[in-house]
Protein backbone atom coordinates (compact mmCIF):
# COMPACT_ATOMS: atom_id res chain seq x y z
CA UNK A 1 0.00 0.00 0.00
CA UNK A 2 2.45 2.68 -1.15
CA UNK A 3 1.10 6.19 -1.05
CA UNK A 4 2.41 9.50 -2.22
CA UNK A 5 1.85 11.71 0.84
CA UNK A 6 0.61 11.83 4.39
CA UNK A 7 -1.55 14.94 4.67
CA UNK A 8 -2.58 16.64 7.90
CA UNK A 9 -4.52 19.87 8.18
CA UNK A 10 -2.28 21.15 10.99
CA UNK A 11 0.92 20.06 9.22
CA UNK A 12 2.31 18.09 12.18
CA UNK A 13 3.09 15.31 9.75
CA UNK A 14 4.01 16.20 6.22
CA UNK A 15 6.23 13.46 4.87
CA UNK A 16 6.83 12.44 1.32
CA UNK A 17 6.67 8.70 0.90
CA UNK A 18 8.44 7.18 -2.05
CA UNK A 19 8.73 3.57 -3.13
CA UNK A 20 10.95 2.73 -0.13
CA UNK A 21 8.32 3.69 2.43
CA UNK A 22 4.91 2.28 3.21
CA UNK A 23 2.21 3.43 5.61
CA UNK A 24 -0.35 1.44 7.59
CA UNK A 25 -3.14 2.96 9.67
CA UNK A 26 -5.15 1.34 12.46
CA UNK A 27 -8.46 2.07 14.15
CA UNK A 28 -10.83 0.27 16.51
CA UNK A 29 -14.00 -1.08 14.89
CA UNK A 30 -16.88 -1.22 17.37
CA UNK A 31 -18.94 -3.61 15.22
CA UNK A 32 -16.12 -6.15 14.91
CA UNK A 33 -14.79 -5.35 18.42
CA UNK A 34 -11.19 -5.40 17.25
CA UNK A 35 -8.42 -3.30 15.72
CA UNK A 36 -8.50 -3.13 11.94
CA UNK A 37 -6.06 -1.83 9.32
CA UNK A 38 -7.17 1.20 7.33
CA UNK A 39 -5.65 3.75 4.98
CA UNK A 40 -3.49 6.27 6.84
CA UNK A 41 -5.44 9.15 5.27
CA UNK A 42 -8.77 7.84 6.61
CA UNK A 43 -10.45 10.28 9.02
CA UNK A 44 -10.97 7.48 11.58
CA UNK A 45 -7.28 6.53 11.73
CA UNK A 46 -5.96 6.52 15.33
CA UNK A 47 -2.49 5.04 14.82
CA UNK A 48 0.01 5.25 11.96
CA UNK A 49 3.00 3.04 11.32
CA UNK A 50 5.42 4.08 8.59
CA UNK A 51 7.70 1.31 7.35
CA UNK A 52 10.97 2.65 5.98
CA UNK A 53 13.21 0.35 3.98
CA UNK A 54 16.60 -0.26 5.68
CA UNK A 55 15.70 1.96 8.66
CA UNK A 56 13.64 1.85 11.83
CA UNK A 57 9.88 2.26 11.56
CA UNK A 58 8.21 5.52 12.59
CA UNK A 59 5.13 5.45 14.81
CA UNK A 60 2.45 8.13 15.18
CA UNK A 61 -0.42 8.40 17.67
CA UNK A 62 -3.25 10.89 17.76
CA UNK A 63 -3.04 13.50 20.54
CA UNK A 64 -5.28 16.34 21.66
CA UNK A 65 -3.92 19.87 21.81
CA UNK A 66 -3.31 19.39 25.55
CA UNK A 67 -1.21 16.25 24.80
CA UNK A 68 -3.69 13.55 25.85
CA UNK A 69 -4.05 10.42 23.76
CA UNK A 70 -7.43 9.76 22.17
CA UNK A 71 -9.62 7.41 24.20
CA UNK A 72 -12.55 6.09 22.10
CA UNK A 73 -14.37 5.02 25.28
CA UNK A 74 -13.44 7.97 27.46
CA UNK A 75 -15.91 10.33 29.06
CA UNK A 76 -14.41 13.44 27.50
CA UNK A 77 -13.30 12.40 24.03
CA UNK A 78 -15.66 9.59 23.06
CA UNK A 79 -16.99 10.33 19.59
CA UNK A 80 -15.13 13.64 19.39
CA UNK A 81 -12.40 12.68 16.94
CA UNK A 82 -13.79 15.14 14.40
CA UNK A 83 -13.82 18.13 16.81
CA UNK A 84 -12.45 21.46 15.69
CA UNK A 85 -11.60 24.53 17.71
CA UNK A 86 -14.33 27.12 17.29
CA UNK A 87 -12.17 30.22 16.84
CA UNK A 88 -9.45 28.92 14.52
CA UNK A 89 -11.15 26.00 12.77
CA UNK A 90 -8.06 23.91 13.48
CA UNK A 91 -8.49 20.25 14.39
CA UNK A 92 -8.37 19.49 18.12
CA UNK A 93 -6.45 16.27 17.32
CA UNK A 94 -3.03 15.87 15.69
CA UNK A 95 -0.59 13.03 15.02
CA UNK A 96 2.72 13.09 16.85
CA UNK A 97 5.70 10.74 16.50
CA UNK A 98 6.22 8.37 19.45
CA UNK A 99 8.55 5.55 20.45
CA UNK A 100 7.78 1.95 19.55
CA UNK A 101 7.07 1.04 23.20
CA UNK A 102 4.48 3.84 23.44
CA UNK A 103 2.92 2.66 20.18
CA UNK A 104 2.70 -0.92 21.52
CA UNK A 105 1.12 0.22 24.80
CA UNK A 106 -1.53 2.25 22.99
CA UNK A 107 -2.29 -0.70 20.68
CA UNK A 108 -2.61 -2.91 23.77
CA UNK A 109 -5.04 -0.34 25.22
CA UNK A 110 -7.16 -0.48 22.05
CA UNK A 111 -7.19 -4.28 22.20
CA UNK A 112 -8.02 -4.64 25.90
CA UNK A 113 -9.76 -1.33 26.79
CA UNK A 114 -7.59 -1.35 29.92
CA UNK A 115 -6.93 2.31 30.69
CA UNK A 116 -3.73 1.56 32.59
CA UNK A 117 -2.02 0.99 29.20
CA UNK A 118 -3.30 4.38 28.03
CA UNK A 119 -2.04 6.09 31.17
CA UNK A 120 1.43 4.53 30.85
CA UNK A 121 1.60 5.49 27.15
CA UNK A 122 0.71 9.09 28.02
CA UNK A 123 3.37 9.16 30.76
CA UNK A 124 5.99 7.82 28.36
CA UNK A 125 5.28 10.64 25.91
CA UNK A 126 5.45 13.31 28.60
CA UNK A 127 8.71 11.94 29.99
CA UNK A 128 10.38 11.91 26.58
Amino acid sequence: MCISKIKQTDKTIVELLDGTQEGIGYTYDEKLAKIIEIDINNKNCLVKKIKIKDKKNKYYLIFSLDFHLYNPWGMYNSGKLKNYMSKTGKSFWAFKEVAETTFNRYMRFLETKNESHLLIAERETKDA
